[in-house]
C-alpha cells in the first residue's frame, strides 16, 4: 500500500494598516475587529482520506483540499482504505464509488461493519459521477459529491460534516 500525505497550513494576512479607519481611530479598535474577524476566519485542518483511483482526480481533491488548509493522504482503491483506517484515523473520507480492487460502496461497508465494532464513526463522503444518492447511503457514507468536484460544494459539504467531527 502507498499512502501519500500532503499538509499545508496558512493564515489570513494583516491589511488593517492600510484601511483608512486604522489611522483615523487610533488603530485599537480596527484591530480588535480585525483580530475577530480572523480567528473567525481560521479554518480548522482536517485530517483527510482521499480515496480515487485517478491521478487527475487524486489532484484536484488535494489541491482544493489543501487551499482549505487541510492535511491529505491518498489512496488508489477502497482495499488500501479499509486497511488504512484500521490503523490511522481521519477526520474525513472523500471515497470514491467507483474503482478497481474494491470500489467505494463495499470499502465503506467494511469500514462500518469494523466502527459498529469499535464504537467510532467517521466520515465518509461518497464522490461519484454517476447520480445514485441512495446507492451511497445504504452503503452508509454521510454525503456525496458529484465530479467533478466542485470548491463550493467542497467546501459546504466538508463544513457541515468534517468541522463538526473534527472539534470532537
Amino acid at each position: 500500500m502507498v499512502a501519500q500525505t500532503y499538509s499545508m497550513q496558512w493564515t489570513v494576512g494583516e491589511s488593517q494598516h492600510r484601511h483608512p479607519l486604522y489611522h483615523a481611530h487610533g488603530g485599537a479598535a480596527m484591530k480588535a475587529a480585525t483580530a475577530k474577524r480572523q480567528a473567525s476566519l481560521q479554518p480548522l485542518s482536517l485530517r483527510v482520506l482521499v480515496v480515487e483511483d485517478t491521478l487527475l482526480h487524486q489532484r484536484l481533491a488535494v489541491r482544493l483540499l489543501q487551499r482549505q488548509g487541510h492535511s491529505v493522504t491518498v489512496v488508489s482503491n477502497g482495499r488500501e482504505a479499509v486497511d488504512l483506517l484500521e490503523e490511522k484515523q481521519f477526520d474525513l473520507v472523500l471515497m470514491d464509488v467507483e474503482m478497481p480492487v474494491m470500489d467505494g460502496l463495499t470499502a465503506t461497508s467494511l469500514i462500518r461493519n469494523h466502527e459498529h465494532v469499535g464504537g467510532r464513526h467517521t466520515v465518509i463522503v461518497g464522490v461519484t459521477s454517476s447520480e445514485n444518492p441512495e446507492a451511497c447511503r445504504r452503503a452508509g457514507m454521510d454525503a456525496y459529491l458529484a465530479k467533478p468536484l466542485r470548491l463550493n460544494a467542497l467546501s459546504e459539504t466538508v463544513q457541515r460534516l468534517g468541522v463538526a467531527f473534527a472539534a470532537a
